[in-house]
C-alpha cells in the first residue's frame, strides 16, 4: 500500500473517533443514552420551574440517575417537567420530586425520591413536586424587605420625629430639675415636719398601750366577757328548759298537758260554767229558795 494512500486512511479514522468521542461526550454531558434505551420517562407538574433547563440532571441522595428530558408549559402555573431516570430506579406511586438549587448562581437540580410502595406509577401519570427558592430569589427578597426597612428608618429619622424626640428630651430634663430642687424647697420642709409629727404620735401610743390603766380596762373587759360567756350559758340552759316544758305540755302526758290538748275537759268546763251561771241567776230571782230567815 502506499505510504501517502496509508497516511490518510489513518487521518480519516482519526476524524472518525474524535467525531465518536465528541457525540459521545456531548451525549453523555447532557445525560442522553447512546445504546438503546435503559430509561423510563415520567412527568412531574410543577408551577415554576425558573432555573431549570432541559438536561439538568436527576439526582438520588447525591447520586446522578437520570436527566431532565423536556418541559412544557402548559398554563400560568401549570408546568410539567418530563424525567428521563434508569429504570432500576423507576417511580413508585409515592414518588416524590423537588428543584433545588444546585450552586449560588441559579443552576437547579432535580432532587428524586422514587418511592417505597410495591405498586409502580402507571404509564403517562403525572406527580405533583414542588421547588425550593435559589439564593438569588432570597438575596433578592431580603433586599427588598431591606428597603422596607430603610423606608422605614427614613421615616423614623425625619425632621418632624427628631423634633419630637428633642422635645422630649427637653420636658425631661425639666421634670428631672423640678424632682431635684424637691430636696431643699418648703415640700422637703412640710414632709420633715409631717414625718416629725408622725413620730411623736408614735410615741404617745406607745406610752398609752404601756399605762397599768389601760391594763387595768383590759382585765375588766375580760371579766365582763366571762359573764356574758355565763350569761349566754345559763340562757341556753332556760331555754332547754323551755322546750322540755313546752314539749310535755303539748303531749298528753300530765294534767296541764291534758288540759290543752283534751278537748272533751273544755266541754265540760264550758257546761260547769252555764250551770253555775243558771244557779247563781235563780239565786238572785229567788233567793227563798235558798236561803231561809226567821228573827222570831
Amino acid at each position: 500500500m502506499d505510504l501517502h494512500y496509508k497516511q490518510e486512511v489513518t487521518v480519516g479514522l482519526l476524524v472518525v473517533v474524535a467525531l465518536v468521542v465528541l457525540v459521545g461526550g456531548l451525549a453523555f454531558l447532557s445525560g442522553k443514552s447512546i445504546f438503546g434505551t435503559g430509561t423510563v420517562t415520567f412527568g412531574v407538574r410543577m408551577e415554576n420551574v425558573a432555573g431549570l433547563v432541559e438536561g439538568d440532571p436527576v439526582q438520588i441522595s447525591g447520586v446522578r440517575v437520570g436527566r431532565v428530558a423536556g418541559i412544557d408549559l402548559r398554563g400560568v402555573g401549570d408546568v410539567v417537567v418530563f424525567l428521563d431516570v434508569g429504570r432500576g430506579v423507576r417511580p413508585r406511586v409515592d414518588a416524590r420530586v423537588f428543584i433545588r438549587p444546585l450552586d449560588a448562581f441559579g443552576a437547579m437540580y432535580v432532587d428524586y425520591f422514587p418511592g417505597q410502595s410495591e405498586e409502580q406509577l402507571a404509564a403517562g401519570q403525572v406527580i405533583q413536586g414542588s421547588r425550593d427558592q435559589p439564593l438569588t430569589e432570597l438575596a433578592a427578597g431580603m433586599a427588598a424587605e431591606a428597603g422596607t426597612v430603610l423606608t422605614g428608618v427614613n421615616a423614623i429619622l425625619s425632621q418632624r420625629t427628631a423634633d419630637d424626640i428633642h422635645e422630649t428630651l427637653v420636658a425631661t430634663q425639666r421634670a428631672m430639675n423640678v424632682v431635684a430642687q424637691l430636696g431643699s424647697g418648703p415640700l422637703a420642709r412640710d414632709a420633715s415636719r409631717t414625718l416629725a409629727a408622725l413620730a411623736s404620735a408614735a410615741s404617745r401610743l406607745d406610752s398609752t398601750l404601756g399605762s397599768p390603766d389601760l391594763a387595768r380596762s383590759v382585765a375588766q373587759l375580760d371579766e365582763i366577757t366571762e359573764s356574758l360567756n355565763e350569761m349566754v350559758v345559763g340562757l341556753g340552759s332556760a331555754t332547754q328548759a323551755l322546750a322540755r316544758i313546752m314539749e310535755k305540755m303539748e303531749s298528753d302526758s300530765g294534767s296541764f298537758g291534758r288540759l290543752v290538748n283534751d278537748t272533751s275537759m273544755y266541754v265540760e268546763v264550758v257546761k260547769l260554767t252555764s250551770s253555775m251561771r243558771l244557779l247563781l241567776d235563780d239565786m238572785r230571782e229567788r233567793p227563798h229558795r235558798y236561803f231561809n230567815l226567821s228573827v222570831f
